[in-house]
């Protein structure tokens, strides 16, 4: 009467099981097709280990999908990144004393073998499997009596979705990937990190660039392959939001080891892993200089130089729009030789992150204390700053929003 496909969970680097099931008597047009006592089933071109359950068996393998998906969530992170794979066609019993990685795998790799299951070595010799162009149709009526059974499925995999990455100043890029065609949903994703960042440390970001407006980018990359090279290596300008994700300590040291989040749907998908220094030093080419925030995230005496046409890069905590106003504490210091007796202070000029359209100036940064600017020029909201300064040197020991 209908044909349902599920989706068992989809995990980077391992191929994604399915189960297509079809109620009897009758198949919806388009996903399958029964007359004259014909049954078969369409399941994505380049499927593999392809088996046919019936009645009873149905119902285990639609039982496990969200059994396995517990399992994913209990499986060893430190054992599922090393990427052991373990093959083999195997029973699988959740209440036997296994270890959660070996339950994890024999779910990835294997089926549940009974007298009610006909396996793909089966179906080619009957010849029950047939290739066409674009999918693969598998003839049910001789492997399945009809009239004795109320309910077939078809389970089979799919090439593992996959994740290629490249190192980024202060993160990484990573590009999740799979044929459109095979429509993965909530994929989980993850990746390592190197040492360095806390636990908890809310400068850890995890961003996702929407595909639909970088795609049109993307589409002169040609195939599957072209495109994720390219945007593996230039990134993407789609809009960026950050995405919850969930790190892990490996070794108990209260650095991350590893982050992981759910990519909610393929065929490619941007990344960015991104440890924000909330102040940063550039130079005039906005090239990094170091890391300041230790410097200017309280206001006491302790000051970063920043010289003529260099950046102090901010980043605050929230976003702000143009009601909002940046305040920093700072004072001048005039290095030798570089400032007439008729300069009364510096100008520093604000910009959003890497723009360059003027947003606001503070006039005459001279004596120690308190400045502030409202951003009323600001279109939309941003929460990353590049304060340049003009004329001379500017010790700053403080920067704020309001």
């Amino acid at each position: 009467m209908s044909v349902s496909t599920l989706q068992y969970r989809a995990v980077i680097g391992r191929p994604v099981r399915w189960i297509k099931n079809v109620a009897l008597p009758s198949v919806p047009s388009g996903e399958g097709n029964m007359s004259e006592g014909n049954l078969s089933v369409e399941i994505p071109k380049g499927s593999v280990n392809i088996s046919v359950l019936t009645d009873d068996e149905v119902g285990e393998a639609l039982a496990e999908v969200g059994r396995f998906d517990d399992l994913v969530g209990r499986v060893d992170r430190e054992d599922l990144s090393g990427g052991v794979i373990l093959t083999g066609n195997v029973v699988v019993d959740l209440d036997e004393e296994k270890g959660l990685l070996t339950l994890f795998w024999e779910w990835v790799t294997g089926f549940t073998i009974s007298g009610n299951v006909v396996l793909e070595e089966e179906l080619e010799i009957g010849g029950n499997i047939v290739e066409l162009e674009n999918v693969t149709i598998i003839e049910l009526s001789e492997v399945v009596n009809i009239s004795e059974v109320s309910e077939v499925a078809v389970e089979y995999y799919t090439e593992a979705p996959i994740a290629v990455e490249v190192d980024l100043p202060r993160g990484k890029r990573v590009v999740v990937s799979a044929p459109s065609e095979l429509n993965y949903s909530d994929i989980l994703a993850y990746t390592l990190l190197g040492p360095g960042i806390k636990m908890n440390d809310s400068r850890l970001r995890v961003y996702h660039f929407d595909d639909e407006v970088s795609g049109s980018r993307r589409q002169a990359a040609g195939d599957l392959a072209s495109e994720v090279a390219y945007v593996l290596e230039n990134g993407s300008d789609g809009v960026r939001t950050s995405v919850n994700y969930v790190p892990y300590d490996f070794d108990g040291d209260g650095f991350v080891d590893y982050v992981e989040w759910v990519v909610p749907h393929l065929s490619v998908q941007v990344y960015e892993i991104i440890y924000i220094t909330k102040a940063e030093h550039l130079d005039s080419n906005r090239s990094f200089v170091a890391d300041v925030y230790d410097y200017v995230k309280e206001q006491d005496d302790n000051y970063v130089y920043i010289g003529d046409e260099e950046f102090l890069r901010v980043t605050f905590e929230r976003e702000l729009d143009s009601s909002k106003d940046i305040t920093i504490y700072a004072k001048t210091e005039v290095v030798g030789g570089e400032v007439g007796e008729n300069v009364s202070g510096v100008l520093i000029d604000v910009y959003t992150e890497n723009g360059v359209e003027l947003l606001a100036r503070f006039d005459n940064v001279s004596d120690e204390g308190w400045y502030k600017i409202y951003l009323t020029n600001l279109s939309g909201v941003e929460d990353v700053f590049d304060l340049q300064v003009r004329c001379f040197g500017l010790e700053v020991g403080n920067e704020s929003c309001g």
